[in-house]
């Protein structure tokens, strides 16, 4: 097993999280919305709850869909010939390139919804205004 095989069993493993989380948090926030409806607009319930979620989902579905460009934009391409004192090594890089892919999936995540969140509370301080 090469580290691209890791890569993309890890990029899978990532891409499911991601719809598990959108499928836990989506029905509560949509509750949520619907029991704050006179108060909230549409607009802010596209830019902090629809937006996020297909976001989330569009990443998701790029490592689902296409891993191997993923892999091959961050990690340099290895020889493909498994030598026992290599494959330490190919794990290791694999391991903390999945790491590092994860937590920039979970950063651009959180930081598309805190950004709807900042656009929705300067939109929603004109209006007061």
């Amino acid at each position: 097993m090469t580290h691209l095989n890791i890569l993309i069993i890890a990029l899978k493993c990532a891409a499911i999280s991601l719809v598990v989380g959108v499928l836990q948090v989506l029905p509560e926030q949509m509750a949520a919305f619907s029991t704050m409806e006179g108060v909230i607009s549409v607009r802010s319930l596209l830019t902090t709850i629809i937006l996020p979620s297909f976001i989330k989902l569009l990443v998701a579905g790029l490592f689902w869909f296409f891993p191997n460009k993923v892999i091959r934009s961050i990690v340099p391409d290895s020889t493909t010939c498994e030598v026992p004192v290599e494959y330490f090594k190919n794990f290791n890089i694999a391991l903390i390139s999945s790491i590092g892919v994860y937590l920039v999936a979970i950063a651009m995540s959180d930081l598309v919804y805190f950004i709807a969140c900042l656009l929705y509370t300067s939109d929603a301080a004109d209006e007061e205004d």
